[in-house]
């Protein structure tokens, strides 16, 4: 019980100092983007990314992690090394496919917020510079779109990676986006005609920088695991059964 404890008050302290300073980070982040990027630059960007953010907190992190870990927990338990990384991969090529699938079909079908918008502004008399900034918007939301399925792989890691008690790496990785966001905002904001793309590749930038980190940990922690063909066998299906309820909480 002491020894339990200690692992949950080392996870709690961990994890706090991690999230501290990615929010100290996020904060800094804010400063260079108001000073640096101009108003309508900044609100499109802020709008554009905050659909893959809000569905990031849907299907990722907590809900992977409410589903996942206890699968895992049970797999690992069996003593069987080989089943357990087949389990982690099976669970990673799901995963990897439905991220994939939404992301395709969020940015074939994000002209459709265009549309909607802009029938909508033609009962409120809207003038064609905010319909220009909608099309506008709405390019750099498909550009953004993209970071849902690189965080979703990057938060995939972070189950395995608790339940092999490994909880550096998943509570600072976040910081890498704002890092990137920094760097691109105050050294690219130039290299491009409109500064909002600058913002767009640091999102990129940031989005890879997280899964490779925790691909690489979960590599050194669990052992070398790649996606396979076993997303159909039973323990696959029930941590996905145990997914639902939680993403419909979300």
């Amino acid at each position: 019980m002491a020894d339990s404890k200690s692992q949950m008050t080392r996870f709690a302290t961990i994890f706090a100092g991690g999230t501290l300073l990615s929010r100290m980070l996020g904060l800094v982040r804010d400063m260079f983007i108001a000073a640096l990027i101009p108003n309508a630059g900044r609100d499109i960007f802020l709008f554009a990314f905050k659909l893959p953010n809000m569905l990031r907190d849907m299907l990722g992190e907590g809900a992977v992690n409410a589903a996942f870990v206890p699968v895992l927990s049970e797999a690992k338990l069996e003593k069987d090394s080989a089943e357990y990384h087949r389990l982690i991969g099976g669970l990673m090529s799901a995963m990897a496919i439905i991220f994939l699938l939404i992301t395709l079909l969020g940015i074939a079908f994000m002209p459709l917020v265009a549309d909607a918008i802009q029938g909508l502004n033609h009962f409120m008399n809207a003038d064609a510079k905010a319909i220009g900034d909608l099309d506008h918007a709405v390019l750099v939301m498909r550009w953004t779109f993209p970071y849902l399925f690189l965080i979703g792989m990057a938060v995939f890691c972070m189950a395995p990676l608790f339940v092999a008690k490994h909880y550096g790496t998943p509570s600072w990785s976040p910081v890498l986006l704002n890092i990137a966001l920094i760097a691109c905002c105050y050294f690219l904001r130039d290299t491009f005609d409109d500064p909002v793309w600058a913002l767009v590749l640091g999102v990129w930038i940031g989005g890879i920088a997280q899964w490779i980190v925790l691909t690489i940990a979960l590599w050194r922690k669990v052992g070398f695991v790649l996606p396979n063909a076993t997303i159909f066998s039973p323990k696959v299906r029930h941590a996905f059964y145990l997914l639902l309820p939680v993403i419909f909480g979300q």
